[in-house]
């Protein structure tokens, strides 16, 4: 793997899981998050946060074990909005391409942000965090590439003897 995608990928979970789940945390301390709703809420994007992070520690420790990376990644590609359902995550780059009510549109920031809404006023429409997905294809790719280059030294090793009678 190049060394700028694992320290990208690293930096964006690591860094990214990590200040997502402490600036979460500290809502945990304001009295207007106090209803059990916003709890629960900031809760869960706080595990979401922290996943991200172990994720990240993991792969730090060993860059073939990439899975709970990919979930990570996949967590953050999607943006959806719509009266029923709002949704977004992301770690640390989001770079969003995405048609809300009916428009084109895109969006950059640095930063983790979330958010999530439920039977609001909202457009419908979708959009796409071309960072993470750029970053979740490139983590697959080399997964495949190691995967490739492992069976094909195995494969060097391995003998075949015939058991004809």
């Amino acid at each position: 793997m190049k060394t700028w995608l694992r320290w990208l990928l690293l930096t964006i979970s690591v860094g990214g899981g990590f200040t997502g789940l402490v600036l979460n945390f500290q809502m945990f301390f304001h009295p207007q998050f106090e209803q059990p709703i916003y709890v629960i809420l900031i809760g869960a994007f706080t595990v979401l946060y922290g996943f991200v992070l172990v994720a990240g520690l993991l792969f730090a420790d060993d860059p073939n074990y990439s899975t709970p990376l990919l979930i990570a990644l996949c967590l953050q590609i999607p943006s959806i909005s719509s009266p029923i359902l709002v949704y977004r995550f992301s770690t640390g780059l989001p770079i969003i391409f995405s048609i809300m009510g009916g428009k084109l549109s895109a969006s950059v920031r640095l930063g983790g942000e979330w958010q999530f809404n439920l039977f609001q006023e909202f457009p419908w429409g979708f959009g796409i965090d071309l960072c993470a997905l750029i970053l979740f294809i490139l983590l697959i790719t080399y997964r495949r590439r190691n995967l490739h280059n492992l069976l094909q030294s195995h494969k060097s090793d391995l003998k075949i003897s015939d058991y004809s009678g």
